[in-house]
């Protein structure tokens, strides 16, 4: 698994470039720009491959790239922060409970079929949401 990482270079006119390791680069954008102050238009972030985390990078990666902004920022110098598996785990393990309802059929083909699907997720004991996707395979 890819573990959290964050390179950010300050650029011309007060502007950021950050790579990120983010499974949603936008929502990192603004955060980011938010952090230091800046215009949205002021950050680019740049995801080079999405995927990899199993869901770990959609939120848990927005500290270390707004630390690497902000580091790269005070400093006016390119700054990297790359965690090493262990500490990855430590600080950015661990998935929010669900439960997931679906129902399955199976074709003439054997090709699975999944008709509905509905998905609770819980955070600190409180259910989060509801989300319903209806879609089939073939």
């Amino acid at each position: 698994m890819d573990t959290q990482t964050a390179l950010a270079i300050p650029d011309e006119d007060n502007c950021m470039v950050v790579y990120s390791s983010s499974q949603d680069p936008e929502y990192a954008h603004r955060v980011i720009a938010r952090c230091l102050g800046v215009p949205e238009h002021n950050v680019c972030v740049l995801t080079r491959r999405v995927g990899g985390g199993f869901g770990g990078k959609s939120i848990k990666s927005m500290p270390f790239a707004t630390a690497c902004a902000l580091a790269a920022h005070k400093l006016c110098r390119p700054v990297r922060i790359y965690l090493d598996q262990k500490m990855d785990m430590v600080i950015a393990g661990g998935r929010h409970p669900m439960k997931i309802t679906y129902i399955v059929g199976v074709s003439s083909f054997f090709f699975f079929l999944i008709r509905y699907q509905k998905v609770l997720r819980w955070e600190s004991k409180q259910c989060l949401g509801d989300l319903q996707v209806w879609f089939l395979h073939f």
